[in-house]
């Protein structure tokens, strides 16, 4: 299910929305949890990650793992008590993957609840629940998870520009990404043509009613 911030919520599993975690079976005994893509864009690109131990018991609501990003140190709290059985070494060993493929190859553990729990919810459910979240939070969802996001402001079109490439230049090396958000003067044919002047990659531009919300990776 896919909803009108462009987030993405796969029929195939259930979602705890309060702890921005999915979870799916794997077995009668154990199954697999991994984060919403939408907590990502809220608190951006994980560098490293740090999990439990493997076949540790964790009580409830207390932290599973912590994903560290530019922005943020993210807890991951626990939904019900549970026994983590494994771990994505994968994800350990690449944290962007969680990023990536975050309903695929980026999954976080494999684990077996270890009491009855409840407020699970389904995609539709869920959708709608993140509908108000997102919006609280001001997350869209983009094709992919950048590695920094700034918020600009500025009287005219140039300014703003002029405030991207500096930042650019300043911030990112070659192939990591921003975010860029901006309600002032500057339109996506601003940007389009910007990315062609300036040999950078536009990945993503979307407008979200009054807001411009624009992805740049930054190539040369």
């Amino acid at each position: 299910m896919k909803i009108e911030d462009g987030c993405l919520y796969p029929d195939d599993r259930l979602y705890v929305v309060e702890h921005d975690l999915w979870l799916k079976p794997t077995n009668s005994n154990s199954m697999r949890l991994g984060v919403v893509p939408a907590f990502l864009f809220f608190v951006g690109k994980p560098r490293k990650v740090n999990f439990r131990n493997v076949c540790s018991p964790v009580k409830r609501n207390t932290a599973l793992a912590i994903l560290s990003t530019v922005k943020t140190e993210a807890v991951l709290i626990t939904p019900f008590q549970l026994m983590v059985k494994a771990v994505n070494e994968q994800a350990v060993a690449n944290p962007a993957r969680i990023a990536e493929d975050p309903y695929g190859e980026g999954w976080l553990a494999e684990v077996t609840a270890m009491e009855e729990f409840s407020g699970l919810s389904e995609a539709a459910e869920a959708g709608e629940k993140y509908r108000v979240k997102n919006s609280k939070r001001g997350v869209v969802c983009l094709k992919t998870v950048p590695d920094y996001q700034i918020t600009i402001f500025g009287e005219t079109c140039e300014g703003i520009l002029t405030q991207i490439g500096d930042y650019m230049k300043a911030h990112l090396s070659v192939g990591e990404t921003v975010h860029i958000v901006t309600s002032d003067p500057a339109t996506e044919v601003d940007m389009i043509s910007w990315a062609e002047k300036t040999g950078q990659q536009l990945v993503d531009l979307r407008r979200v009613e009054k807001t411009l919300h624009v992805v740049f990776e930054r190539k040369i």
